[in-house]
Formats: structure tokens, sequence, C-alpha cells
């Protein structure tokens, strides 16, 4: 795959993922042959992804400014001049902003341009476009406050004068997710366009949805609140204890539920075109639930559409969401008055409430609305499915509750929902599906308590099993692992730390293999293990290195593809470019010589203030655990379906929601919400793509880090999952070492610890049969890497 294909995927995933909010007068698209007059500093220095693991830096990114000039705009000359010596004379603060560590900004602080300067623009241009910029990252949070989640005075200032002195404002966010708009309400701005993070293509994809190239079809992943006093989250920020007392009532499960009205709802986007649906041809088997969509187009431009399904579960026992997304689809592109059928499918069964008390998935019994439309709040119902009495869907055990009295869960009761002109009517003359409840059969989970790890032996036969003699199918990874010494034990269990002037140096380069990969494991010529490295994720392979200046990249790190970020890629609801963003970053792997990626982040979207946000999908553990998933599938599997030998590393699991003090923050959460909400994502992408690895979260859930937590990894991820990879922890967590293996964490990244998992296999601490069945687990990724790489060659 050449580069250029790469990048061409890139600019177009990017125009994908970008959601039109508001578009008046259709001042969007903008015709070629209009002259733009661009303000705002971000047009001329772009935000491309924010800071941390989940940047490339080394990639230079075609700016706003570039991209519509590329695409054959004319720019107001002075506006332009302006706007670049500024940008020139500032341009240290410019260059490399996200290299540094600990040295990153939130915006940039707006050119100086005059009233006069600005009206003289206004009667040369016919439009005008504002940029406004917000970047977060790894280890910090947003504010509340001016120049963070909300606007700055000065960009509102700026957006007030130019909107007062132009015909027509178009406004660019170009953001790092959720904003506050509160304080430009009522400014006379046209068109409103979320262009997210979105790699090096940036510019160039801008220009192909300001000038129809490209017809806008992003829907928002998230929703965006009024103000951010509307979330249901804020209590908890800026502590190390967090109350999820929220519960299940997560994004726009609590504004539909408790009739919060959002400025712009979950799936939310515009288009430059129009569409019409309509549902027919239902089926339902069971709890297994089919039915189509046709979907025209009838417009007066090409475009393309997402059908989004909720279902409505009815109250009982336990409280429910006003509705839950079940299933969607996006079309393709379709021409005016052509149609596409979309077929949706759905188990209800996924749908279940999780009852604590009897620690079991459950459908109770009554009516479940189906309802189909283009946004959390434009639906119709589509059918209704009643149950006539409870079904048992999952039989488990609570593993993860927290301790009683630690949440006050809010509830719903005394609250009006979210209704529509007409929905009691649809629902009563709706077609009803009656489920067999008998034939239901319930799945058991069994504790994974049950089958602790045995101590291996080595044979007694004189010879030494290596890594190639499992390969060659001579001997099993336990012959091998069973001949390790403690010490070997120790060293496998660890990540490498080279040795030399640079160790430690760079907590996100630790790799012998690359410069500027992330880690690797242990090797041994003794065993046959070959070097496995990682690279960091999840908007492209970056081997650029923190803290060192842009001279020392190598030309491997500028190779490398900087992509959207996950935010926006989520925003496109586009599974085959998931997939295909998995195929891109698969290649550049190859090109590399790294094993592993350090993506992609499957975390929630709970608060919009988390500095991880970009990174992340949605605020829905179905739309991310689906995005999650095929970029899995594009990364560890070819168009036959043969595993390619790269692979990727599902995190941050679990309830990496907010950066302050992630290493040892605690997230109290009910087991209802974890089930629900923030495992599932992690579930979906175990057990729809089976990726290799798993990292696990700095933080602490209920009292316990994620790292070290053996109900999180060996009941729920081994035990109810079935996972059977590899599991690493973030770099340098603050867990006690030797209860990693313990718990079911089987690499200790980057490899600080072969000391003090050394001492505790030798006093007994540390059971050598726990750090046996890690190495185990290590060297079965090895194998479905590096020796499937070397047979692919």
């Amino acid at each position: 795959m050449l580069r250029q294909e790469k990048v061409n995927f890139a600019r177009n995933a990017a125009a994908d993922g970008m959601v039109l909010l508001k578009n008046e007068n259709a001042t969007l698209p903008i015709p070629l042959d209009k002259e733009i007059a661009l303000f705002g500093i971000t047009s001329y220095r772009c935000f491309r992804m924010g800071w941390g693991s989940g940047d490339m830096m080394a990639q230079p990114t075609v700016q706003i400014f570039q991209g519509l000039e590329n695409a054959g705009y004319k720019l107001n000359s002075n506006v332009r001049k302006i706007a670049i010596k500024w940008a020139e004379a500032h341009d240290s603060e410019y260059r490399g902003v996200n290299r540094d560590w600990f040295k990153w900004v939130y915006r940039f602080n707006e050119f100086e341009i005059s009233d006069e300067e600005i009206d003289e623009a206004s009667k040369s241009s016919n439009v005008a476009i504002v940029t406004i910029g917000r970047c977060s990252g790894e280890s910090d949070d947003l504010k509340n406050e001016e120049g963070f989640h909300k606007l700055h005075s000065q960009e509102v200032e700026l957006i007030k004068k130019v909107s007062d002195a132009f015909e027509h404002t178009v406004l660019l966010l170009n953001v790092c997710g959720v904003m506050d708009l509160t304080s430009i309400e009522g400014l006379n701005i046209d068109s409103i366009l979320d262009v997210s993070l979105c790699g090096e293509q940036f510019g160039n994809a801008v220009a192909d949805i300001v000038s129809g190239r490209t017809c806008p079809s992003g829907r928002l992943s998230t929703t965006w609140a009024k103000k951010y006093e509307d979330y249901p989250t804020c209590e908890g920020v800026d502590t190390t204890v967090i109350p999820y007392n929220e519960g299940i009532y997560v994004g726009y499960r609590y504004f539909d539920t408790f009739g919060v009205e959002p400025r712009y709802p979950f799936g939310f986007g515009l288009s430059y075109t129009s569409f019409k649906m309509k549902a027919y041809d239902i089926d339902v088997d069971g709890t297994l639930v089919d039915f189509c969509v046709e979907v025209t187009n009838t417009g007066k431009v090409a475009g393309k559409e997402v059908v989004q399904c909720y279902v409505s579960c009815p109250d009982g026992k336990l409280e429910k969401a006003y509705q839950d997304l079940c299933t969607y689809a996006k079309t393709d592109c379709l021409e005016p008055g052509e149609n596409e059928e979309l077929i949706l499918s759905f188990d209800l069964a996924d749908m279940a409430s999780y009852d604590e008390e009897r620690a079991m998935f459950i459908l109770e019994p009554g009516k479940y609305v189906v309802r189909y439309g283009n946004s959390s709040r434009n639906t119709k119902v589509a059918f209704v499915i009643e149950i006539e009495k409870e079904i048992i869907c999952v039989k488990t055990c609570n593993r993860l509750s927290p301790a009683d009295g630690t949440l006050n869960l809010i509830s719903k009761k005394g609250y009006t929902p979210y209704t529509y002109s007409g929905e009691q009517k649809e629902i009563e003359k709706a077609q009803v599906f009656t489920i067999d409840c008998d034939s239901v059969k319930a799945e058991v989970c069994t504790r994974y308590e049950d089958a602790k790890p045995k101590l291996l032996v080595p044979k007694n036969d004189g010879k030494l099993y290596t890594l190639e003699d499992v390969y060659d199918g001579k001997a099993d990874i336990e012959d091998v692992v069973a001949q390790f010494s403690d010490e070997e034990l120790s060293c496998i269990l660890n990540g490498v730390i080279y040795s030399g002037s640079d160790a430690n140096a760079n907590v996100g380069s630790m790799s012998i293999k690359v410069k500027g990969a992330a880690g690797e494991m242990w090797t041994s010529d003794k065993y046959k293990i070959p070097t496995n490295a990682c690279a960091d994720g999840p908007s492209g392979v970056r081997l650029a290195i923190f803290n060192t200046p842009e001279s020392d990249d190598t030309d491997m790190a500028k190779e490398m593809v900087s992509y959207p970020s996950g935010t926006c890629l989520a925003n496109s609801w586009d599974l085959d470019a998931a997939y295909r963003l998995g195929e891109c970053v698969r290649n550049d792997l190859e090109v590399a010589d790294i094993e592993g990626w350090l993506a992609p982040g499957v975390n929630i979207h709970r608060n919009p203030l988390n500095g991880r946000n970009f990174e992340y999908m949605s605020e829905d553990p179905l739309l991310a655990g689906n995005i999650g998933a095929y970029i899995t599938f594009g990364v560890q599997y070819d168009e036959n379906g043969d595993p390619t030998g790269r692979y990727t590393t599902v995190k941050h699991y679990a309830c990496n929601n907010m950066e302050y003090e992630r290493g040892i923050s605690d997230s109290r959460v009910s087991e209802r919400a974890l089930r629900e909400i923030y495992l599932k994502p992690f579930k979906i992408a175990v057990t729809e793509s089976a990726p290799l690895a798993i990292m696990t979260a700095y933080n602490k859930i209920n009292g316990q880090f994620a790292a070290t937590n053996f109900d999180l990894l060996n009941g729920i991820l081994r035990g109810e999952w079935g996972f059977d990879g590899m599991v690493m922890t973030d770099w340098n967590n603050a867990a006690v070492p030797k209860e990693h293996p313990v718990a079911g964490n089987d690499l200790i990244m980057p490899g600080c610890h072969r000391q003090k998992i050394l001492d505790g296999l030798i006093d007994g601490t540390l059971p050598k049969a726990d750090a046996q069945a890690c190495a185990v687990r290590i060297l079965r990724t090895v194998l479905k890497s590096n020796f499937v790489i070397k047979n692919r060659k």
C-alpha cells in the first residue's frame, strides 16, 4: 500500500467525520468563485490532534488556509497577510506545541486585527470563516472556564465583530470535543461546522466539506449540552474519588430520560441534501430482530445518511433509560432520487438490564418500542415487541460492586422524559410482535476462580524446548515456560528498558528494535523468543519521540500517516471506514516492522472535560465498541480473513474517564452501570474481533486498581467473555508489581519492576503458577504475531 493511498483515506475519513451543526441560508457549501475572508489563528495553525501518546508529531499538516487555497478559493489577501505575519512572529508558540510533555496549550492567542481592517475585508469578500481551536490531551483535563470548555472572550469578540461586518459568517470548530457555545447565542452566524481533530490532511478535508466536494454525513457521537451544568457528571471533577452517581444515565440516556433539552442531540448532523426513510419486512425470531429501511435521497446533491435504531425498554423492577441505541447503518453515497435498502439487525437480549440483586441480565415484561431515524431526537416508531413474562438472558455474579453507601444514584422519578408530538399514537398503531419467552435460554457465566493455574513442571527428558519448537509442533508453550527460572519469569513479565544514557529518558519510547516505538517485550536467544515491539496510537503509528526537536525525527517516523481522531472517526458512524483505518495502520506497522499497536481506545465520553476524549469514540457503548472492533479487524486480519500477525491493544480497561490524578483516582461505579455502559464497548471489541491484547487503565475501580483487579481481568474479561489474549499495563502504573500476575495482568510496561517480581517469586508472595500463566499468554501473543508474520513472508 502506497503512502498516498493511506493519505487519501485519511482525507476522506476526516471529511466524513465532520458534523454540520447549523446551515442557515444555505451558506455552505461556498462556491469556488467566492472570495473568503479567513479569520482565527487556528485557520493558519490548526490543532491536528490532541497531545500525548495520541498524537504523531512528525507529520506536516495541511493547514486550513492551505486546504482552501488548494481547492481553488481566493482568500482575502489583507486578512491572510496579517494572520501569516502574526503566525510567523509567534512560530515558537505554534510549532511543536504537542512535543514537549507538560508544555502543551489549550488554545492560541488570536492575531490582532482592527475593526477597520475587518470592515474593509467585508467590502471585497463574500463570506467570512472564523476558526476556533481547542486542544486537550493525556495527563490533564479541560476546565469549565473561558479558554477551555467555554469560548474565550477574545474569541467571542472576534466572532461578534466578523458576524456583524459580514453578510454571511461560517464558524469552524477545530476542537477536541464538546464546547459550550452559550456566549455566541444570538450572533449572526449562518453555519457551524464541527471539524474536530483530523490528522495531517486537515485543511484539505475542511475544503472538501466547505466546497461541497464532499456532502456532510457526520453525526455526533456525543451529546452537546447547552451548558456544562446540564450534564449529570459534574460532581467529582478535580477529585481523586469520582462518584458515578448518574448510574446508567450517561449522555443521551440522561438528556432524553430527564427531559433536558440539548443544544445538539446524540446522532445529530445536517446535510447538503435531504432523505426520507421507510421501515418494512420486520422479522422477530426469539430475541433476534431484523428489518429493512429504505433510504431515498430526496435532495439535489449526492450524499450519505445514517439510519439509527433505538429501543425504549419498559420500566419494571429496574428503571430504564428513555431509549438505547440498538443498531445503525450508513448508506453508500446516493445520487438525487436514488435509494438504498439497509438491513438492520440486533439481539434484544443485548438490551437487557443488569439486576444487581440477582446478578442477572434480564428483559422485564412489557412493551419494547423500536424506533428509527437520523438522531436520538428525530425518530419514529417502527414496531413494538411485547414480552409477557421476564426473560433471564445471562446469569453471572456480582464482581465489582462498590461498598454500600458510596453512591447516591439519581432516579428519574418525578421527571418528565422527552417526548414528541404524536409519539403515543405511533406506539398505539404500531405492529406488535410477541416473543415466546420459554424459547429463550439463559447464558450462564461461571466464576473463573474455579480454574486456578497449575504449576508447570519441566519435562524430565534433558531437552531444551524453544518457541520455534512450539511453532513447529514439537512442543507446547507450557513446555517452554516450565523451564523458566524465577529470574527469567521476572524478565518476561516485564517490558524491556534499554540501558545506557537513554534509559528511562522518554516514557513513550522504550524500544530497542524501532526508534520511537513505545516499548517491547523480553527477548531470548536461548528460547528463540524474538523481539516484539509496540507503538503508540490511536491517531497512527507514533514513532516521534517526546521532548526532542523535530530534527531528531527519523525518516521512518515521517513515513507514518496521521489519521483522524477516534471521535472524528466515530462521528462518521462508518464501520467500513473503521476497518479501512485498521488496514492502513496495519500497513504502517508493516512498513515500520512493528507488531503491536497501542490502540484503539474505547472508553466512554462520560464528561466533556476529559482531556483524552478525542482519542475515544462516543458516549454510547455500542458505537464505541463497534468502531473499536472494526479497527481491530482491519489491523489483525487481511481481506481473506487470515491473521496478519499485527495486533491491537484495546484500551484503557476500564473507567479511565478523566485524566486528573489518573494514576491514583478511584472511579466509584455501580455494577449495573459498569456492565451496561463502561465495560460494554470492551466486551463488544473482545467478543466480536478477538484483539490479541488489552491494556488496563491507571485508575482504581471501587477501591481496587484496574491493573490488579482479579474480578475485572480474570473474572469478567477471561471468565465471562472468553478473552484468551494478553493483558498489559499502561506505562508506569501505580499498582503493587507482584499483584499484577495474580490478578491476570500479564505484562508490566514499560518494564521497571523485574526485581520486585523476582523478590515475590523467591519469597513465595507471588505464586509461580500465576507468573507462569502470564508468561504462557505473553508467548501466545508472540506466536500469533512474530511467527505469523514470519510465515506470511
